[in-house]
């Protein structure tokens, strides 16, 4: 590859880098947790889906704090909320960034949008 194809290259990686970063940027938070809700793996709806979904109806009586221990440590949870042990996985801070967490909680908390 010649040093002008390389530059080429490169300017054309960063130019979709900046375009993402916009697109992501530009996104509300219940738009990015959504986002983050289908793409973790495994991904959140594949239990928490609308047919026979355990979360309806946690944001009423739930906290923020409680979603983040339910998120990054199911076992804690539910030991917590006496409840029995879940199947849900732990999504720490390497399978799920800090501040995708709080994204997914806002996602749990936002108002669902009307049609």
């Amino acid at each position: 590859m010649t040093r002008k194809n390389a530059l080429a290259v490169v300017l054309i990686a960063a130019a979709f880098a900046l375009l993402a970063a916009h697109v992501f940027a530009a996104e509300g938070p219940r738009a990015r947790g959504e986002r983050i809700a289908s793409s973790v793996t495994p991904a959140c709806r594949t239990c928490h889906a609308a047919n026979l979904n355990p979360l309806a109806g946690f944001a009423e009586r739930s906290s923020r704090e409680d979603a983040r221990l339910w998120i990054r440590d199911p076992e804690a949870a539910a030991e917590k909320a006496g409840k029995r042990r879940p199947k849900m996985p732990a999504y720490g801070p390497k399978k799920l960034p800090d501040d995708d967490l709080e994204a997914l909680v806002e996602y749990i908390f936002a108002p669902t949008p009307t049609k």
